[in-house]
This record gives structure tokens, C-alpha cells and sequence, in this order.
């Protein structure tokens, strides 16, 4: 299925954008998904140039299109078909279409909005059909012609847009210019090669395009910038529409170029990524239709800002429901979560990544700024999760310091040491469970929890202490009593005579051993001495008291019911303790009587005391008898306790002995407070797990709920009437009230994080509301202040009856704490607004002062009249009132303090002041430029404002005076600030220091200045202020001299005015003489000879074409002007044909080379051929080489030119060398092998013969042979390399190659001949024994010695044998022939068939592989080869040697016979 385009148009006709348009477009081409891999190219040009048709051809897209009228209306854009990364072709509406008239507003804005989103511009040109007729009616040269056509009159227009744009707007990147020339005429260049074509083309075009540039207004900023700095241009020439074939096959090249290379080539990190294309194209049209300065940057961060908030809510909102983050949330309410913390980190990771996929091509201050609010907004949201989870953290680990505390004390151990390490053990749990539940994107502290869970540990650990304490205490107390209850009740009902001594003695010995034993349990809760001591002490009295209260008058121990009158019996025990105190405050052992005992009931025990039942002993209330150290009664020795001691004793008594009656009170009321207790834990434990409670938990965690407080309420009602129902009936209303109120306790607390989230709930919504209240107010225009007070008043009352609706009945919880909160936060806000406004309007009443006076005051000073600061100061004056004037209306809303309104109006005054004065100052650092503006003004441009044409009637030594005279006005207004109504006398000391009355404008004029230079050689103004300086004295003498330097080339130019002319035409002369040059018939065919071969009188050819154009141009140009520019431009004309015909010089000189050398070789084979001596024949052929070739190079010399052949000269040099070095090493060669082939074959038959024969000095005779014939050899070598002239060591070294040579051949041959040793050694023993002295074949008579016969034939084999084994060139002896003698041969020879081979003593030598006097590389065969060699040997001749035999004893019997 084809691709559709998408075509659509972006913006209308009337400038409206097409905003549901381009989100569709962008949408159906996925364009969001493209990064910043996309590109767009948009195409600019005359109205019906072909601008929709060139797109739809080169993009494949579907734009309508027409020859005659305008079709496109507006701009369109189109997704290019086939063009990866994703393009967008952009078609804006013609240029100069005739619809629009003499309005270019729109063509202004659809040319910036082009430049400011694409990345290649295609400006599309159409005008060859008119260059044609041109060419016809005007009689130009096509060359002329091109000049004057290149950019037309048409285009001009459209490419200054362009440029101001530019300029004006800063576009941040650079632009491609792609202009593409088409039309149904021929161009006269069509058939040239396309290199040509495009440099000719691109050098036009870039000449055309600096001269737009370089006469277009700039501003300041862009007063020096080239046209390179900012566009980058190519040039595409292309067929007509009509030619289709030749059409398509260019727009395929040209698709080829743009796809991807162009479009990727500029800088693109300031680029939008493509999923905020849509929203940052609707910006830039309409800050361009609201006519606003354009600064891209800062709208980049506005789109980045926008789209990065977008994806980052959107990114936010998704996280809000993602199920993960929805099933965790719901795990940790129920109770802890294993991996909580990398689960949640894997979430917010997960969606923080989504963001930086989405966001990170965005502007990077932008993209990071919404990332960091992202991430604080999600971790915001997730909080709550992690601190329920902490939560869970902590009850976990108080939980299980519990159990294991009480595991540890049920197993006996120590309670101190045991409780420090169960809370060790606890706090590691929980960091680890910190740890675990901990996030990689938060820096959350959770000590405060840890903190929480160390005072619940401590708290835990104090209330078991305590409890463990009492236990013991209680513990120590019941066996106090029961080893004294029993003995005391046994003494009291005897009534012996030493019935108390014998209690007390008991009392001791049992308190004693309980407190020892107490003592030591008591050690393992490490508690202070003070308080161990005090523990003791209550023992002791325990044990004392115990025994009267604790048990009844029949000395029954007391179960306390609630029946006993528990004051009576606590008085008449303290009775029995007075009692036993009074006894024991004196020794009475003389039996006096004493008042001890009244005088202590009276002052010490409260009412009327019965110590006998006959007698009253009702006690008075003095106390004055116990204020004494002594008893009336008593001495000083037999005071045990005296009075002092005994009132001291008694109150601590009292307070010891208040234990023991509390618990015998409170005994009864035990079982209902356990019981009480129970029914509340049970109560507790169903309110937790309360459906109810649990759904309104989970609705409050996402949002406010509505009667919160009200369901919470009756929620907590239910639990508290339960527990009523089941303790009221049974139980003391004391245990029971405390109980309940416990219970209560601990479910408000309980509750209470639930009720503290939907607090924050309303005061997030109450805070939102007045933001959005504020904003709307705002918006409608109301007063500030007042709106701030009706907004804060509704959000707070808001607030207010939010917090009546989380009010739970049972609590009366304070939100007053997070209502002051929402206060702060409220004014915050307000404050931040009220700045902000205030910022704003500060901001729009400086725009508005700089605005209206920023653009007069430039006026003004540029126009540097007469009353110019005065018309400032009137200017300012004005403005700065009706600002003010404005100003205090509109911030009259903030009922501000006077001192601060104040404060803002004086600031606006300054401002305004500032304005102007940072205006002037501007404008003075550009009094340079300003006064050459003047000067150029005044001197260029006459009286009525005409362009003064410089004919030699004007007197310009007058005007140039003028000029200089308005320049300095100007200098004089620019020099201070004058906004004080002081005068001053700069314009005076100027004129008078720097002005001259006689201006001349000769080259040679003399730039002195005349007047007195002392007045500024000051750094300050006699009048002004140094703060009001803008420009000092001696500044204004250095930009005099500077302005007089820089305005001397205007002054030059109008004096040579006359020259301009003439240079123009001498530059139309020697460009058409080049031309013809070019086209010239001679110089076609001389450079076309001279492509095939070398051309016979060359230079002289090529000296008179050169000579005939230079003669034409020096016709037409000699008569009529200037000889300077006339001989300049022909060393030009001159210089650039010889360019042109250098290559077809170089050419020449190269066969003249090639000619020389192929000489050279042929000489040098003929010399050679006819024996003529090597070096004699190289040095007489180079020599006439190099001769040849300077003629051929001075037959090649143009008289216009003084080339250089020197290089090609040295190049030949260089090839006949190595021909010649070619050549030595062949002929040499050939020679080495020639005397090689002689060595061979004088050496190898003599050698073989030698061999063969075996003669007594075989060795000898070789090595003589060998010896003469390499002498031989040599001497000849050494006459016939003579001519070579080579050095004497590469003589060397062929001479001892030659020896080394020959004796190779002979070691070769013996080699070979060792080789057919069995043949050789057959045929001499053949040779003996068939042959006698004679030579004649022997006749086996009873006469012939077969023995003898056999031995010398079998020895003079041995003796061929033993000079074959080895080679003996080194004339060194050797003992091979006797060790073969005298291992092979023996005295007899025994014939028999039979006979025994075996080798003698001797034997043993043949063994080795080597002999011993000759190396291994000279042997030829080894003592072992030889032995068996001679054995093979003997076997091979036994059958002659028999045969002879037989034919002896035949003729013997025949002979006998007959």
C-alpha cells in the first residue's frame, strides 16, 4: 500500500494556524515518536515559479499546483514519501503574488516563520526565457548577460527578507540556501562538464548573494558579520518540466543530496524534538503576528518548559493508578511488606525513566527542572506509604523485643544485661527493615521513628523492671511471712519469760536471710545503691509490721474480703509498734518506772489510745517531750533511742508501713481491673481489623472524605459501648472507668494518623481553592489586597468546617497547629503573588518607559540639533509622569504602606532616568559609527537630498568641511548627559581644538589638528560630572583622529570616481577576450594536437595565440583609459590565460620527456649492440638525451610565461638513471652466466675422466685443473666488467662468486660421480680381470693366476672406491684408502661359494658414518656405505670370477683329453 503524504495546510491565507490540523498531521505520520531524528525543508519563490510542482516531484508529496495563478494560499506542509528519518516538506505561498498587492506583511512573517523551523530552504528561480531574448535584443555575451541575470530584480526583494529577518531576529542555527534554476529555455552552458558548470554557477550566485548582503541595513550587532557566518549556499540547475525523462533524473539526484547528509549536517542540539513540533510552531506564529522580537533561545525553554510540565503530569497521573504501585499501597496497610522499599524504587525508576525517554531531548535546564518536580511530587504521594511502612517497622520490632525479653526472663537470665541485648537486637531489625523499606530516589530520615521505638523499648523495659521488682518484693515479703508467722504465733500463745527476746532474736535471723538472698537476685537488675538500700530497708520493716498487721488476734494470717475495718487494725498495729518502741528506747534492768511509753502515745499516736482495757490512758497533744535528747527517767547510758530519734523513727515508720496497708486496700479491686483490662485489649484488637474503619483508612489515604469525623466517630462509639455492656455488671467502678479511658487512649492514638491525613487532605484543598480564587479574581481585574482578604477569609472558614467534619466526638484533638500552617502557607502564597504582580506591573511600566523613551532618544541624539537635551529632558519629563501618574492608580489595589509606594515611584523616576542615560551611553559607544552616518549623509547626498554623482565641478573641500563640521556637532552632543539644565562649553572647546579652517583632501594633505590640544588632555569636562561623562576629553581627540583616519577612504573614493568607471570596463574587456581565449578555433586544435602527441613549434603556436587576445585587449583599452587599472587587470587577464593553458604546457613538456628517454634507450641498445664500452655509451646517450630534451623544452617556451622545466628536467634525469641501472644489472648478469656456462663445461669432463680412471693422484690433478681453469676465467671476467667502471669491492665480490662457482661444478660432478660408484668400480675390475697388460681379453689357460688376477682386479675397484668416498680440494691427507685396504682386502681370496665373508680384526673402522681426517660436508660416502657397497660388490662379481674358473678347468680337460 503507498504511503500517503498527509498533505496539510498549517496556516491560512488570513494567518490563522491550523492548530487541529497539524495535531492530526503529526498524529497519522507518528511524527512524537521521531526524537530529534526529523528534518523540514521549506521552498520559497515567485508566484507560479513551480514551487508545489518541484516538491511533488522531489518528496513524493501531493501539494496542487499551476503554471498561470496562485495555488498555494498560505502554508502547507506534507510528510516526504521514502525519505528516512522523517521529513517535512513545508510550501509556502508565492513571493510576489499579485493577490496580496503592496502588503509584504505576510510575506515577511512566512519567510521567518520558514527560517525559524526548517532546516534547508529551497529558493526556487525561474528566468532563463527572458535571458535568451536578452542575449538577442541586447547583442550581450552570454557571460555578460548571466551577470546582470543571476539574481534577478525579482528575486532581490525576496533575499533582503531574508537577510533583515536574520539579522533582526538572531535565527540561532545556520541556514542552507538551496537555489534551483529551472526554465524551458537552453542555458548556454548546458553541454559544458558539470564541474565546470557548477563552479561557474556557484561563484556567480555567491558574488550576487555578497552584494545583497553586503548593501541591506544591518543593525549594530551584525555590522561586521559576513554572509558565511549566518547561510551557507549551492546552486542546482535543472531541466524543464517538459524534458520529463531528463527532469526525473535530476530530482532523483537531487533527493539523493538532500536525504539524509543536508539535512543533518547544521547543529542540532537547540532543536525542538519533534513531540513538541506542533506546540512550538503555534508559538513562534504567534509571537510573530503579535509582532513581537522573536528570540528563539528563550522560546525553546518556553516550549521545553510546557511540554516537559505536560509529559511530567501526565507521567504523574499515570503513576497514581499504576497497579503495582495500587497493590503495594494496599499490602503495607495491612502490615509490612518484604522488599518495600526496591518494589517502590522500582515504580518511581520506572516512571522517572518513562519521563527522561519522553523529555531528555527537550532544552536540558528545562528537562531537569520538571524531572526534579516530578520526582519531589511522586515522593510526595508515595510518603505516606513509607511511613505506614516504617510504622509497621517499628511495632515488628517492639513486638519482638517483647517476646524476646520475656523468653529470656522465663528462662532465668539476667535482667540488665538481657535487656540490653534484646534492644540491640531490635534496633538492628529495624534498620534492616529501614534499610529494606528505604528508597534510592528519597534521603528519607527515619531516626525520628527510631527514636520513638527506642522510648517505647525503654518504656517496655522500665514497666517489666518495675513489675519484676514488685514481684520479687512481693515474693521476699510472703516468705518474710510465712518463716514468721508460724514461730511468732508458737512464742506468743507459750508466753515465755523471754517471749520478745526470743521474737526479736527470730525476727533478725529471718530478716537477715531473706535480705542476703534478695540481696543477690536483686544484683542482676543493676540498680544504684541508694535504691537496693531502700529496698532493704522496706524488708526489714516489713518483717517488723507484718507480724501484727498481717495476722489477726488468734494469730490467723488475714485474708482481706472487704469485711475488715482496715483502720481499726492498722491503729492497733501501729499501737503494738509504739508498744515494741517504747520498750525499746531504754535499758530497765534496776527496775525503776518511767513515762517512755505515755509520753509516746501522747505525742506520737493520733486520738485516744486504750493501752490497758482497766485503765484510762487518753494521751495529751505536747509534744514538747520528744524535743529532748534524753528520758526524764533515764540516764544517758541506758538510753538506747532518745526522744529526738524516736519521733524521727515514727514518721519513717509511717511512710514504710503505707505499702503493706494500700495493698491490703486496693487487694479486692485486682480481679476486676485484669478482668477490665482483658475485655479492653479484646475490644481494641476487633476495632483494628474493624471493616468499616479499615475501608474509611484506605479512602482517607487518597483523598478527603466526606463525614469523616461522624463515621470515625461511630466507629470508636460501637468498641467503647461494647466494653461498657461487658464490664459495667461485674466489676469496681474505679478498675472498670480506668480501663475504659486506657482503651479510649489507645484507639484515639491508634486512629489519630488517619484523622492528622485527612486534616492535610482539607488543608490541601482549602490552600488549592484560594490559589484558584486568587488567580480567578485576578484575572477579572479586582483589587488585590481586598480579594487577598475574601479569599484567605472563604479558604480559612472552608478549612474550619472541613476540620468540624474530621472532628471525631470522643477526642478533642487541636488542629489549630495545621490551621496555622495553612495561614502561613496562605500568606506565603499571597506574598509570592503579590510580588510576583508587583514585579510584572514594575516590569510593564519599565517596558512601557523604555519603550517610549528608548526609540526618541535614539532620534534625538542621532539627529544632534541644536536644543537636543533640552527636547530629552522635555521627552522625559513627560513620559515618567504619565507612568507615575498611572502607576499609583493601578498599585493603589495593594494598599501598600506609603513608604513602599514611595519607594516603587521613585524607582520608577530613576528608571526612567537610567533609560535615557543607558541610551546615551549606548549610543556614545557607537559615536564612531554615528558620526561616519553624519559624514556619509552630509557628503554623499547634496542639499535636496539627492545622491551627489562626483563629475569635478563640486567643491569638495567645502563639503568635506561641512561633513566634518555636522560629525563633530554630533560628538559635542554625545560627549556628557545633560539632563540638569547646566551649561557647559564642550561644542566650543571641540570646535575650537579639533576644527581647522582649511580642509584639503589631497592624498598627500597634511591631518595635523590645529587649535591648542591643552583643553583636552583632561580626562573630565570643566562643566559636567564624571558620572555624566560619556565621552571624556581626551577620548574625544583619539575618535577624532580615529574618525578623520577612517572617513579619508570616502574623501579618496570621490576623488577617484573617474577610476571606477574605467576598472569596470577593463574588468568587461579582459573577461570577454578570455572567453574567446577559450573558444578560440587555433587553441581548440592546438590543445587537442596535443593531447595525442607532441606538437612541432609548440610555444611559438601557443606565444602567438596568447599574444593576439592580449593585442585585441591593449586595441580596445590603450585609447580611452586609466594606464594603471588598464595594465592591472591585463597582468590579470594575462596571469589567468595562462592558467587556463598551463595544463596543456605541462602536457607538452611531458612527451618532450617521454620523447627523450625513448632515445636514450634506443642509442644506448644500438651502442651496445656494437660493443662499445658500458659507461662510455650511458654517459655520450644521456648526454644527447638531455640535450634533446632542453631543445624540446625551449621549442615548448611561451613568451608570456618564464615556467620553470627544471622539475620534468630532473624527472628525466632520474628515469635514464634507472634505465641505465636496469641495464648494468643485465648485462652484468648475462656475463656472470656466460663465464659460469665456460667454468662448466671446461671443468666437468676432465673432472669425470679423472674420476673414472682412478689414477694415484686422481685429487691432485682435479685441484690442478681447477686451479687453471678459474685463473683463466677470472682474468677474462675482470678485462670485460673493466668497462663498467664498478668499485672494487662489487668486483670482489663477482671474482669470488666465479671461484666459489667453479669449485661447486667439480663438487657436483663428484657428487654425481659417487653416485654411479657400482658401475664404475664393476667396470674396473671387469677391465683387469677380462683384459691383460695388452688390453687384449684374456684366455683362461692352466697359465693365468685367477687368484692374483682377482686381487688386482678387486683392488683397483678398492682403490676407485676409496677416491670417490670423499671430495680433496684442501690438499689435507687422509687415511680412507688404507682403512678400506685394511678392512676389505685380505691376503687370500677364497672363490668358494662357500666361503666366509666376514672382515678381519680391523673391521671395527667401517662402523662409523664419518671419517675421521674429512668433514661431513666433503664426504661422499660413509666407512658404512663402503662396506656395503664393496660386499654388494663382491657378491656382483663372484660369477665372473667363477665363470673364469670353470673356463680354465675346461681347457685343462680338454687339453688333456686330446
Amino acid at each position: 500500500m503507498e504511503e500517503d503524504c498527509c498533505a496539510t495546510q498549517l496556516i491560512y491565507g488570513d494567518g490563522k494556524f491550523n492548530a487541529g490540523g497539524l495535531d492530526r498531521f503529526v498524529k497519522e505520520v507518528k511524527l512524537a515518536e521521531c526524537g530529534i531524528s526529523y528534518g523540514v525543508v521549506a521552498i520559497v519563490g515567485p508566484q507560479s515559479s513551480g514551487k508545489s510542482a518541484l516538491q511533488n516531484h522531489l518528496f513524493t508529496t501531493q501539494f496542487a499546483n499551476s503554471r498561470r495563478s496562485q495555488t498555494t494560499n498560505g502554508i502547507w506542509i506534507a510528510k516526504c514519501v521514502g525519505i528516512e528519518p522523517c521529513t517535512i516538506a513545508m510550501d509556502l505561498e508565492g513571493a510576489d503574488g499579485r493577490e496580496r498587492g503592496q502588503d509584504d506583511t505576510f510575506k515577511v512573517q512566512s519567510t521567518l516563520f520558514a527560517l525559524a523551523v526548517s532546516d534547508i530552504v529551497l529558493i526556487n528561480i525561474k528566468g532563463y526565457s527572458f535571458f535568451a531574448d536578452g542575449m538577442l535584443e541586447k547583442k550581450l555575451t552570454w557571460q555578460e548577460a548571466y551577470l546582470k541575470w543571476s539574481i534577478s530584480e525579482r528575486e532581490i526583494p525576496l533575499l533582503e527578507t531574508f537577510f533583515q529577518v536574520v539579522m533582526s531576529f538572531g535565527i540561532p542555527r545556520k541556514t542552507t540556501l538551496l537555489f534551483v534554476i529551472h526554465d524551458n529555455a537552453k542555458p548556454p552552458f548546458q553541454h559544458w562538464h558539470p564541474g565546470l558548470r557548477k563552479f561557474i554557477l556557484n561563484l556567480l550566485f555567491s558574488t550576487a548573494l555578497e552584494k545583497i548582503w553586503n548593501e541591506v541595513p544591518k543593525p549594530q550587532a551584525h555590522k561586521s558579520t559576513r554572509f558565511s557566518d549566518l547561510f551557507s549556499e549551492e546552486v542546482v540547475v535543472m531541466s524543464s518540466y517538459e524534458e520529463k525523462e531528463k527532469f526525473k533524473e535530476e530530482v532523483a539526484q537531487l533527493r539523493q543530496r538532500l536525504s539524509p547528509g543536508m539535512l543533518f549536517a547544521g547543529y542540532r542540539r537547540g532543536l525542538v524534538p519533534a513531540s513538541g513540533f506542533s506546540f512550538s510552531a503555534q508559538q513562534i506564529w504567534k509571537v510573530i503576528k503579535e509582532n513581537k522580537d522573536l528570540d528563539l533561545p528563550a522560546h525553546k525553554v518556553m516550549v521545553a518548559t510546557v511540554r516537559c510540565e505536560e509529559i511530567a503530569n501526565q507521567i504523574f497521573n499515570q503513576l497514581t493508578y499504576d497497579t503495582g504501585w495500587l497493590a503495594l499501597k494496599e499490602a503495607v496497610q495491612t502490615g509490612p511488606v518484604q522488599g518495600f522499599g526496591q518494589r517502590l524504587s522500582s515504580i518511581l525508576s520506572t516512571y522517572i525513566s518513562k519521563y527522561d525517554t519522553e523529555a531528555i531531548y527537550f532544552d536540558s535546564g528545562a528537562w531537569y527542572s520538571k524531572r526534579q518536580l516530578l520526582e519531589s511530587k511522586a515522593l510526595d504521594f508515595v510518603y505516606p506509604a513509607h511511613t505506614t511502612m516504617l510504622g509497621h517497622v517499628r511495632s515488628k520490632a517492639l513486638e519482638d523485643f517483647k517476646v524476646r525479653l520475656e523468653q529470656s526472663l522465663n528462662e532465668g537470665r539476667g535482667f540488665a544485661s538481657y535487656v540490653r541485648i534484646c534492644t540491640h537486637s531490635s534496633m538492628l531489625e529495624f534498620d534492616k527493615g529501614c534499610a529494606d523499606a528505604a528508597l534510592q530516589q528519597a534521603n528519607w530520615d527515619a531516626s525520628r521513628v527510631r527514636e520513638k521505638l527506642q522510648r517505647d523499648v525503654d518504656a517496655h523495659a522500665s514497666y517489666i523492671c518495675s513489675a519484676k521488682l514488685l514481684e520479687l518484693i512481693f515474693n521476699y515479703e510472703k516468705q518474710l511471712s510465712i518463716s514468721l508467722t508460724g514461730p511468732v504465733k508458737s512464742l506468743l500463745v507459750t508466753g515465755g519469760k523471754d517471749t520478745w527476746a526470743s521474737i526479736r532474736k527470730l525476727l533478725n535471723h529471718e530478716t537477715e536471710v531473706a535480705i542476703s538472698k534478695f540481696s543477690t537476685v536483686v544484683a542482676d537488675f543493676e540498680l544504684d545503691k541508694a535504691t537496693i538500700a531502700k529496698m532493704l530497708q522496706h524488708l526489714r520493716d516489713y518483717s517488723r509490721f507484718s507480724t501484727v498487721l498481717n495476722y489477726d488476734s488468734d494469730t490467723t494470717l488475714r485474708v482481706w474480703t472487704g469485711k475488715e475495718d482496715i483502720t481499726s487494725i492498722t491503729k492497733d498495729a501501729r499501737s503494738a509498734s509504739m508498744k515494741f518502741l517504747s520498750v525499746m528506747a531504754a535499758i530497765r534492768l534496776d527496775e525503776k518506772p518511767d513515762n517512755i511509753e505515755k509520753v509516746l502515745f501522747s505525742s506520737l499516736m493520733d486520738g485516744a489510745v486504750i493501752v490497758s482495757s482497766s485503765q484510762d490512758r487518753e494521751i495529751g497533744a505536747s509534744v514538747d517531750p520528744l524535743a529532748s535528747s534524753n528520758w526524764e527517767e533515764v540516764s544517758a547510758k541506758n538510753t538506747l533511742i532518745t526522744p529526738v530519734q524516736c519521733q524521727s523513727l515514727w514518721r519513717q515508720f509511717k511512710v514504710e508501713t503505707e505499702n503493706s496497708v494500700t495493698q491490703a486496700i486496693s487487694s479486692h479491686v485486682m480481679a476486676a481491673t485484669g478482668r477490665c483490662e482483658g475485655i479492653a485489649n479484646q475490644k481494641f484488637s476487633q476495632l483494628i481489623f474493624d471493616e468499616d474503619w479499615l475501608a474509611l483508612e484506605e479512602a482517607v489515604q487518597i483523598g478527603p472524605v466526606q463525614g469523616f469525623g461522624k463515621r470515625l466517630s461511630s466507629i470508636l462509639s460501637n468498641y467503647l459501648s461494647k466494653y461498657d455492656t461487658e464490664a459495667t455488671i461485674y466489676f469496681d467502678e474505679g478498675a472498670r472507668n480506668s480501663k475504659r479511658q486506657l482503651l479510649e487512649s489507645k484507639a484515639l492514638d491508634f486512629v489519630y494518623p488517619a484523622y492528622t491525613t485527612m486534616l492535610g487532605h482539607v488543608r490541601s484543598k482549602a490552600l488549592k481553592d484560594f490559589k484558584v480564587r486568587l488567580e480567578q479574581s485576578l484575572n477579572k481585574g479586582r483589587g488585590f489586597a481586598t480579594y487577598v482578604c475574601i479569599c484567605t477569609h472563604s479558604s480559612m472558614l472552608e478549612f474550619d468546617k472541613g476540620c468540624a467534619d474530621a472532628a471525631v466526638i470522643q477526642a478533642n484533638w487541636d488542629a489549630s497547629r495545621v490551621r496555622e500552617k495553612l495561614q502561613r502557607d496562605i500568606d506565603a502564597h499571597a506574598s509570592s503573588v503579590c510580588s510576583a504582580k508587583l514585579s510584572e506591573l514594575n516590569v510593564n511600566y519599565e517596558q512601557q518607559l523604555s519603550a517610549s523613551l528608548t526609540g526618541p532618544v535614539k532620534t534625538l541624539l542621532e539627529s544632534g540639533g541644536k536644543d537636543t537635551w533640552a527636547s530629552i529632558r522635555k521627552l522625559l519629563n513627560r513620559e515618567t509622569e504619565v507612568a507615575i501618574s498611572e502607576f499609583s492608580t493601578v498599585v493603589a489595589d495593594f494598599e501598600l504602606d506609603e513608604a513602599t509606594i514611595a519607594e516603587m515611584l521613585q524607582h520608577l523616576r530613576d528608571y526612567s532616568r537610567n533609560v535615557v542615560e543607558k541610551k546615551a551611553r549606548e549610543e556614545a559607544r557607537k559615536i564612531m559609527i554615528h558620526m561616519k552616518d553624519r559624514f556619509s549623509t552630509v557628503f554623499n547626498y547634496d542639499s535636496d537630498s539627492t545622491l551627489r554623482v562626483w563629475t569635478g565641478k563640486e567643491d569638495i573641500t567645502s563639503i568635506t568641511k561641512d561633513a566634518r563640521s555636522a560629525s563633530m556637532k554630533l560628538l559635542s552632543v554625545m560627549a556628557a548627559i545633560r539632563l540638569d539644565e547646566k551649561p557647559d562649553h564642550i561644542e566650543k572647546v571641540l570646535f575650537s581644538s579639533l576644527m581647522d579652517g582649511d580642509v584639503t583632501v589631497s592624498s598627500s594633505q597634511d591631518r595635523e589638528i590645529g587649535a591648542s590640544v591643552d583643553p583636552l588632555a583632561s580626562s573630565n569636562w570643566e562643566e559636567v560630572s564624571s558620572k555624566n561623562t560619556l565621552i571624556t576629553p581626551v577620548q574625544c581627540q583619539s575618535l577624532w583622529r580615529q574618525f578623520i583616519a577612517e572617513i579619508e577612504n570616502s574623501v579618496t573614493q570621490a576623488i577617484s570616481a573617474h577610476v571606477m568607471a574605467a576598472t569596470a570596463r577593463f574588468e568587461e574587456i579582459a573577461i570577454q577576450k578570455f572567453s574567446q581565449l577559450i573558444l578560440d578555433e587555433d587553441w581548440l586544435a592546438l590543445e587537442e594536437a596535443v593531447q595525442i602527441g607532441p606538437v612541432q613549434g609548440f610555444g611559438k603556436r601557443l606565444s602567438s595565440i596568447l599574444s593576439t587576445y592580449l593585442s585585441k585587449y591593449d586595441t580596445e583599452a590603450t585609447i580611452y583609459f586609466d594606464e594603471g587599472a588598464r595594465n592591472s587587470k591585463r597582468q590579470l587577464l594575462e596571469s589567468k590565460a595562462l592558467d587556463f593553458v598551463y595544463p596543456a604546457y605541462t602536457t607538452m613538456l611531458g612527451h618532450v620527456h617521454s620523447k627523450a628517454l625513448v632515445d636514450f634507450k634506443v642509442r644506448l641498445e644500438q651502442s651496445l649492440n656494437k660493443g662499445e664500452g658500458f659507461t662510455l655509451s650511458v654517459r655520450t646517450c644521456t648526454q644527447s638525451s638531455i640535450l634533446e630534451f632542453d631543445k624540446g623544452c625551449a621549442d615548448v617556451a611561451i613568451q608570456q610565461a618564464n615556467w620553470d622545466a627544471s622539475r620534468v628536467r630532473e624527472k628525466l634525469q632520474r628515469d635514464i638513471d634507472a634505465h641505465e641501472s636496469s641495464i648494468c644489472s643485465a648485462k652484468l648478469l648475462e656475463l656472470n652466466f656466460n663465464y659460469e656456462r665456460q667454468l662448466s663445461a671446461s671443468l666437468t669432463g676432465p673432472v669425470e675422466a679423472l674420476l673414472e680412471t682412478g689414477g694415484k693422484d686422481t685429487w691432485g690433478s682435479i685441484r690442478k685443473l681447477l686451479n687453471r681453469e678459474t685463473e683463466v676465467a677470472i682474468s677474462k671476467f675482470s678485462i670485460a666488467i673493466s668497462d663498467f667502471e664498478l668499485d672494487k669491492e662489487t668486483i670482489a665480490k663477482m671474482l669470488q662468486h666465479l671461484r666459489d662457482y667453479s669449485r661447486n661444478v667439480v663438487e657436483k660432478v663428484a657428487r654425481e660421480e659417487a653416485t654411479k660408484i657400482m658401475i664404475h668400480m664393476k667396470d674396473r675390475f671387469f677391465r683387469v680381470f677380462n683384459c691383460d697388460s695388452d688390453s687384449m681379453p684374456r684366455v683362461w689357460t692352466e697359465k693365468e693366476d685367477i687368484r692374483s688376477i682377482t686381487k688386482d682386479a678387486r683392488s683397483a675397484a678398492l682403490n676407485l672406491l676409496s677416491i670417490m668416498a670423499a671430495i680433496r680440494l684442501d690438499e689435507k691427507s687422509d687415511n680412507i684408502e688404507k682403512v678400506l685396504f685394511s678392512s676389505l682386502m685380505d691376503e687370500t681370496v677364497t672363490v668358494s661359494s662357500s666361503q666366509d665373508r666376514r672382515i678381519g680384526a680391523s673391521a671395527y673402522l667401517l662402523a662409523s658414518s664419518t671419517w675421521e681426517e674429512v668433514s661431513s660436508k666433503d664426504i661422499l660416502i660413509t666407512p658404512v656405505q663402503c662396506k656395503s657397497l664393496w660386499g654388494e660388490f663382491k657378491t656382483e662379481t663372484e660369477s665372473s670370477v667363477t665363470e673364469a674358473i670353470l673356463a680354465q678347468v675346461y681347457f685343462i680337460t680338454s687339453f688333456v683329453w686330446i
